[in-house]
């Protein structure tokens, strides 16, 4: 099994450093659809909301890719198929050619099921909300590749939805689960990364560490590896 540090390096064989680093520079423009844990909200200093500070950007950051924000918080699936930030993106100028789609914290809770992937698209159910969100991007681009962020959480009551998307993800080409969850640093999950239901903008960055390192993952894995290295481009 793998060990990782803070830094999203794997130091299981007591060597830092990660040789896919930087394999998301074959995406040239990044966008993400989600709620207050997307869009860089912090409550460590009275619910500041700062988009550069979210762990998409910093991943861009790092490379100079463009980052779009789709993301609100509180928005939950079916709140934001309502909202306007699903015309922004459908408005758009520039497509992106990867989105992540990081829902469920505010779907909890909330009047609807989970649903399951056999659900219709537009179902009143998680499942069906979260199907019809992959049908708004792959309307606005039909070549974008989308990354399902898995909960943030651990506990049982978000397990369900970690399934749940999982299996809406098996339904789609190029469509993939990032097991955030169970694959990030457990030191991101305490003081002083987080605060108030929310990260810090230090607990962001090294969230944008592990995801970036799951992408890489996800590009180099066999299965994946003649999708990724012939990526369709055009005019976006």
């Amino acid at each position: 099994m793998s060990v990782y540090n803070i830094y999203g390096e794997d130091i299981s064989g007591g060597e830092s450093g990660n040789s896919k680093d930087g394999l998301i520079c074959i995406f040239k423009r990044l966008g993400v659809i989600g709620d207050s844990l997307a869009c860089g909200l912090m409550n460590l200093d009275g619910s500041l909301s700062d988009f550069s500070k979210s762990w998409l950007s910093f991943m861009g950051q790092r490379y100079g890719i463009p980052c779009e924000n789709y993301a609100r918080g509180g928005i939950a699936t079916k709140t934001w198929l309502e909202s306007t930030l699903k015309t922004a993106l459908q408005n758009a100028e520039h497509a992106c050619d990867a989105y992540f789609i990081a829902l469920c914290t505010n779907d909890y809770g909330e009047d609807y099921p989970v649903g399951t992937a056999s659900d219709e698209v537009g179902a009143d159910s998680f499942c069906g909300y979260l199907k019809q969100i992959i049908s708004v991007v792959r309307t606005k681009n039909p070549n974008a590749t989308i990354f399902c962020m898995s909960p943030y959480s651990s506990s049982n009551s978000m397990k369900k939805y970690g399934t749940a998307i999982t299996n809406v993800c098996a339904l789609y080409s190029y469509c993939f689960y990032v097991d955030f969850v169970n694959n990030s640093a457990q030191e991101i999950h305490i003081s002083p990364y987080v605060g108030g239901g929310h990260y810090s903008q230090l607990g962001y960055f090294f969230i944008s560490k592990d995801v970036e390192r799951l992408v890489n993952d996800i590009i180099v894995k066999p299965a994946n590896k003649n999708y990724f290295q012939m990526l369709p481009y055009g005019d976006q």
